[in-house]
């Protein structure tokens, strides 16, 4: 199955968010500055909201995969299976905090 976005040939979207609660520590913002480039550890937010009418606007569906790319703790690819019922989702992050804190959740 290819990503909703994808399938329907629309614009491929990137959906991002960030929390308090997962801050980096200085060696984590290091490595990830060496793998992405100045500013890696940063990134932004994509409210509940927002992705329900982002979701809604490209239909996502059962039949839809969802991968999110920086997908933090997790919220975003959790969303989309709760709210959406996608058939599967994958969450990328290259933050092995943010990556625990995704398994856990």
């Amino acid at each position: 199955m290819r990503p909703a976005a994808l399938a329907r040939g629309d614009r491929v979207l990137h959906s991002v968010g960030g929390h308090g609660h997962d801050a980096l520590d200085a060696r984590e913002e290091d490595d990830l500055q060496r793998v992405g480039g100045l500013g890696a550890h940063n990134y932004g937010d994509i409210t509940r909201l927002g992705f329900r009418t982002l979701g809604a606007r490209i239909e996502l569906c059962a039949e839809d995969v969802f991968m999110d790319c920086g997908s933090g703790t997790g919220r975003t690819v959790l969303q989309a299976a709760r709210d959406f019922g996608v058939q599967s989702v994958i969450g990328i992050e290259l933050s092995m905090r943010r990556h625990r804190i995704a398994q856990a959740a």
